[in-house]
C-alpha cells in the first residue's frame, strides 16, 4: 500500500493516505516501514500536517470512510486473512479497491465486481487500481450502492456471520 501511494503521490502531491491497522499496536511498525521508504507518517489527530496518517486508536473507521473518496479494503493482499467487509465503505459512499483474497466476503465481492462497483487488484497493480478508483470514485461508489445497498438493519449480516461461525444468533 505504501509503495503504491509513493507512485501516486509523485503525480499528485495533494493526495492523503490514512492507514488504519486492524490492531492499533501495529501502528509503530507501520510508521517504521513508512520511514524506511522515505515517508513521514503522522499520527492521525496529532495536529501536524502530512500526506500519510496512521490511526492509533479504535472506533474511527465510520468517520474516516466518509472522508475517503477511495477505500482500500485490507487483509486482502496476503494469504490466510480473507479480506474485510465492504459494507462500511459502501454505506459511506467511498469507492472500493481490494486485493484478490476476499474469502470472508466472497459473494459480496463477486457481486461488486460483476456490477463494476469495485476494483480487485494484485500488489503489483495496486497503484494503477487506486488511480483508476480515484478517477472513477463517484461511479464506483454509486454502482456499489446499487449492487449492495447499505444495511440499515445489521441483523441479517449478524445472522450470516453467526451461521458461518456456527454460533447461535
Amino acid at each position: 500500500i505504501l509503495a503504491a501511494f509513493c507512485k501516486l503521490v509523485d503525480d499528485d502531491d495533494s493526495l492523503k493516505l490514512i492507514l488504519v491497522p486492524r490492531h492499533p499496536n501495529r501502528s509503530a511498525d507501520i510508521k517504521s516501514i513508512a520511514r524506511n521508504l522515505g515517508l513521514d507518517p503522522k499520527p492521525l489527530g496529532s495536529g501536524t500536517h502530512g500526506s500519510i496518517y496512521v490511526v492509533e486508536t479504535l472506533g474511527q473507521l465510520p468517520q474516516l470512510y466518509a472522508l475517503a473518496s477511495v477505500t482500500f479494503i485490507g487483509g486482502s493482499l496476503v494469504p490466510n486473512i480473507g479480506g474485510h467487509t465492504p459494507y462500511e465503505p459502501i454505506r459511506a459512499g467511498s469507492a472500493i479497491v481490494t486485493g484478490e483474497m476476499t474469502a470472508n466476503f466472497a459473494p459480496e465481492f463477486e457481486t461488486l465486481s460483476s456490477a463494476n462497483a469495485c476494483i480487485i487488484s494484485t500488489p503489483d497493480t495496486l497503484a494503477n487500481a487506486l488511480q483508476t478508483a480515484l478517477d472513477t470514485s463517484e461511479k464506483l461508489a454509486q454502482n456499489a450502492c446499487k449492487a449492495l445497498p447499505p444495511i440499515n438493519d445489521p441483523a441479517p449480516l449478524l445472522d450470516k456471520i453467526c451461521a458461518a461461525l456456527e454460533l447461535a444468533p
